[in-house]
């Protein structure tokens, strides 16, 4: 996959990845809903009415969590000025750098997934070559 993501040109792995994140919106979000329905904020994602921003980014970070354990990953949440979430385990790696390919499925997962919580701030992926790590500005 390293060789294959270094090859294939950038139009190319962009269209990949938006096919990816596409079929990842069809096939997830109604699972999110769920979770989210199950904890009560729901409706305030659809009508765009935040009453407890922290509390929906909570029960998304679980959402992801959980997500992310089924795959086998285990992660990390670390609340600052800002919420870092690091990738602890990531099985596809060759442990001395991260999968360029996946590096940006994951990075498609969370941008994609994070709207749909409705919440103002923004996702920033601020990876090494050896560790996953994103940073949630809320």
């Amino acid at each position: 996959m390293p060789v294959f993501a270094s090859i294939v040109p950038p139009q190319l792995r962009n269209s990949i990845i938006k096919n990816f994140g596409d079929k990842f919106e069809k096939n997830l979000k109604p699972s999110f809903n769920e979770h989210m329905k199950r904890k009560g904020l729901l409706s305030q994602i659809r009508t765009g009415k935040i009453e407890n921003p922290k509390k929906i980014f909570k029960a998304y970070i679980s959402w992801l969590e959980s997500f992310l354990k089924n795959l086998g990953i285990k992660t990390r949440i670390i609340e600052d000025d800002y919420y870092k979430f690091e990738f602890v385990t990531f099985p596809w790696s060759d442990h001395m750098r991260i999968n360029p390919m996946f590096s940006l499925m994951f990075r498609t997962i969370l941008l994609r997934s994070f709207t749909w919580t409705k919440l103002k701030g923004k996702v920033v992926q601020t990876s090494k070559r050896e560790k996953l790590e994103f940073e949630f500005h809320i």
